[in-house]
């Protein structure tokens, strides 16, 4: 601390000497009515947004202050717009563009602002600061260099001390993982609060930056910076996986090799749980991926959340291993281990009576009791375990104030998706149970309630149950319609390679009578059925359809 004290001191006072330098230049630029240009360079969102605060009330001018968005393409007319909206109203003395790091097609946006560069002299009498990150003013220089050369002086650089940087690191790790043990397993679903796009550009320049500085940050810091730097790539698994590597490597290096030889800190015990949570949740998306190693990624899958829940139960936090436990339950239901997950039930539904949370008490009833009871062929058992389930989330789905630590975006995924697992159970209960016109009614709602893209897999199952429960009452117009919806859903997520050039899409409004009302109306319903019951049955791999041109094969 005695290091970091006289550092900011000195960091604070080079900043208002620049902020001094800027608002002269702004206020002399808007004295003399002509258009300057003036840069200012900040690598940090979360500074600059405190620079640009502080220059606006240091500043005898009125500044008129222009954020950037992603899809903003011309830069001059960006600038025009805004100035145009303030008719009216003070003509602004002044002008502060923000922003250039979100724009997507930066080099085009600067581009184009060189070619009318002119355009900048003509219409804006008055001085524009443009604040750039380093990135941005290397392209500024590749794609507007003329545009550039008008910048009055030399750019003014807000540097930030070494100190702070580390300081903004554990800020933003710290939230990282508050957010990440508040969402518990939905959150490894992505459906928990997330850290925003400029924070995780911000912490990815901010260990850029500490390298080149050649600083090294301590053991459990970097172990932590890894795991958030993994988080946040939504779309890159293997990348992710290699932050998750390397922050597990990190802990393993500062932990003991038994963790339960010695004692070792509660914090780090419950971060390391985290990754292996996180490493876990990668194998199970492998394992959707591809099919083929579906089995082998799923054993890798139990290993980190088994490793995961041991860590959480050695940093004595039954809350966390309450909100982390049913990812491991559904991986043990996709291995059949029904006696590992009966007892993995038993253990959520007493931790989630403990710690109450209705949708994963609900889980517990619906998922991992009734799969077990299902895989016993325990039918009324499985019927009254998913109702129960069922009941519990509607309840909290009608409830004004949601108990627990449950947020509405977690309710919303689990009535998304969990609701469809439970009604899948029911018909699958009211089938065998001799009442099957109850189960096609359940599919039918799982269908309409289920969201596709959350659980593609499971969406699948219900229409593939759904066609063969109308298979068996006779309904085959109803059933071939619900297999074409099916193929289309198939190879849209990548579950089948192709499906002819009439595939259905998920923004198109499917209606089941479709398909079957031109079946009917061809005459050849009978044919259809045959063909229906023959793709049906495994003796026949290959079926050849043949007829004159025209006749509707």
């Amino acid at each position: 601390m005695t290091n970091r004290q006289p550092q900011d001191h000195h960091q604070h006072a080079d900043h208002q000497q620049l902020l001094k330098q800027l608002a002269w230049a702004m206020e002399m630029g808007a004295s003399e009515t002509e258009f300057s240009l003036i840069f200012a360079h900040c690598n940090y969102t979360q500074w600059r947004d405190q620079l640009m605060e502080q220059l606006v009330e240091l500043c005898s001018v009125e500044i008129l202050p222009i954020g950037l968005t992603p899809e903003v393409t011309q830069l001059y007319r960006t600038i025009y717009s805004k100035i145009q909206s303030q008719l009216g109203q003070q003509p602004p003395q002044g002008i502060m563009v923000y922003g250039f790091e979100v724009v997507r097609d930066l080099e085009q946006l600067l581009r184009l602002a060189n070619r009318v560069r002119e355009e900048f002299r003509k219409q804006f009498h008055v001085p524009v600061l443009f604040w750039v990150d380093d990135g941005v003013y290397s392209q500024f220089l590749r794609s507007a260099r003329d545009l550039a050369s008008w910048g009055t002086g030399s750019t003014l650089d807000f540097q930030i001390s070494t100190a702070k940087v580390i300081e903004f690191i554990q800020q933003v790790t710290d939230l990282g993982f508050a957010q990440v043990l508040a969402a518990g397993a939905a959150g490894g679903l992505d459906h928990g609060q997330n850290l925003s796009h400029q924070q995780l550009a911000d912490l990815r320049w901010a260990w850029q930056d500490l390298q080149h500085r050649q600083v090294e940050l301590s053991l459990d810091l970097e172990a932590s910076l890894e795991f958030i730097l993994g988080r946040g790539i939504p779309h890159g698994l293997n990348q992710s996986q290699e932050h998750y590597q390397r922050s597990l490597k990190l802990w393993e290096d500062l932990l003991p090799p038994d963790l339960y030889s010695r004692s070792p800190d509660p914090e780090h015990l419950i971060r390391y749980g985290c990754v292996l949570f996180y490493m876990g949740q990668l194998y199970r998306t492998y394992a959707d991926q591809d099919r083929n190693q579906g089995q082998q990624h799923c054993l890798r899958a139990r290993d980190y959340f088994l490793r995961s829940h041991d860590c959480f139960e050695q940093a004595k936090r039954p809350d966390l291993v309450a909100k982390f436990i049913n990812s491991l339950g559904e991986i043990l239901q996709r291995l059949r281990r029904w006696d590992e997950l009966e007892q993995l039930g038993k253990k959520a539904l007493s931790l989630h009576r403990k710690y109450p949370n209705p949708v994963w008490l609900a889980h517990d009833y619906g998922f991992l009791a009734a799969e077990v009871a299902i895989s016993r062929s325990q039918w009324h058992l499985v019927k009254d375990w998913a109702n129960k389930a069922l009941k519990i989330l509607t309840d909290a789905h009608h409830s004004v104030q949601l108990p627990g630590d449950l947020s509405r975006e977690q309710l919303h995924w689990a009535l998304g998706l969990h609701r469809g697992w439970y009604r899948l159970s029911l018909a699958r209960a009211y089938n065998h149970l001799g009442q099957p016109q109850q189960g096609i009614t359940h599919l039918e709602l799982a269908k309409e309630q289920t969201l596709p893209n959350f659980n593609p897999d499971l969406y699948i199952k219900i229409l593939r149950e759904l066609r063969q429960l109308y298979l068996d009452q006779g309904e085959y117009q109803k059933a071939f319609s619900v297999k074409a919806y099916q193929q289309s859903i198939e190879y849209q997520f990548g579950f089948r390679a192709f499906v002819g050039v009439g595939q259905l899409s998920l923004n198109q409004g499917i209606r089941d009578t479709q398909v079957a009302d031109r079946i009917a109306a061809s005459g050849r319903e009978q044919a259809i059925n045959d063909l229906v019951e023959r793709i049906g049955r495994k003796d026949h791999k290959l079926t050849v359809i043949c007829g004159s041109s025209g006749v509707g094969q």
